[in-house]
């Protein structure tokens, strides 16, 4: 969409100033797009406006390329909360980057178990490696250019202490509720794959054929114990966030009945694509 806007934008300038053109190289018109980022601000402009549909379209994009900035979002919640499809469903409404720690963990520890046990080893222990390739991700360039919304991290308040130093500070924090029963349901099947470090669901995502027997609950993984951490360290980070880099923090309740409420996802991220939409 956002390289379409600036193609669009390189023909119209071309049939209205084609005098101009005729000393500019497309291929140099193109390198300045894609520095400035051109396309990127394009499709969020677009999308800010198709969602706020304001009365004077060209009065609010005014303001708004006069207070730009692109978004960086964070949406935390306990296990079985939705906070992966929620990101999706947000990332595509807002044109952000979606940043997943579990897919990021799980390309993680592939390549370790190929790089052999000492590796592997890694995984097991490596939190400290993980963040630093989720922070990495969180600083490059496609994040940079167009925002990102993350799920499920930061974790505690080491973790949000690390993204403000790194400069990776979320603007909004979405936090999501739902009924101890759903948490309850979906830790009860979750499991450990230990030779990858991956976690699986027995009913959702069950592991590969042949590989139960290599799977184990993970200590500290009954309901209460997780419920408890999460509870705690969901105080210190909004805290933290709230504090030291002026995050915004919004609360979704989120009934679910059954295993796929996509339905109430879909109007939930409407309507926080409205209002984070800016």
């Amino acid at each position: 969409m956002a390289a379409g806007l600036v193609e669009e934008a390189f023909r119209s300038a071309g049939e209205d100033n084609a005098e101009d053109l005729q000393t500019m190289r497309a291929d140099v018109l193109k390198d300045y797009a894609s520095k400035q980022s051109v396309g990127a601000t394009l499709r969020q402009l677009l999308n800010r406006l198709l969602i706020k549909q304001p009365d004077d379209p060209v009065l609010y994009m005014i303001n708004s390329l006069e207070n730009w900035h692109v978004l960086k979002v964070c949406v935390l919640g306990p296990p079985g909360s939705g906070k992966k499809t929620l990101c999706e469903m947000l990332s595509r409404r807002l044109g952000l980057e979606h940043v997943c720690p579990a897919d990021i963990a799980s390309g993680f520890s592939d390549t370790a178990k190929q790089n052999g046990k000492e590796q592997s080893r890694q995984i097991r222990d490596g939190q400290e490696s993980l963040q630093e390739l989720i922070l990495e991700r969180l600083k490059d360039a496609s994040c940079e250019e167009k925002g990102w919304i993350i799920d499920s991290w930061p974790q505690n308040v080491e973790q949000a202490d690390r993204m403000i130093r790194e400069g990776c500070s979320p603007q909004i924090l979405i936090r999501i509720e739902v009924s101890d029963r759903i948490v309850e349901d979906r830790i009860t099947f979750r499991t450990l794959h230990v030779p990858t470090g991956r976690v699986y669901h027995y009913m959702l995502d069950p592991p590969p054929l042949g590989e139960a027997h290599h799977c184990v609950q993970r200590q500290g993984e009954s309901s209460t114990e997780v419920l408890e951490a999460y509870r705690d360290s969901i105080v210190h980070i909004s805290t933290k966030l709230a504090k030291e880099c002026g995050t915004s923090e919004i609360e979704v309740f989120v009934s679910i009945d059954g295993q796929a409420p996509l339905e109430n996802y879909e109007d939930i991220s409407d309507s926080l694509a409205r209002k984070i939409g800016i």
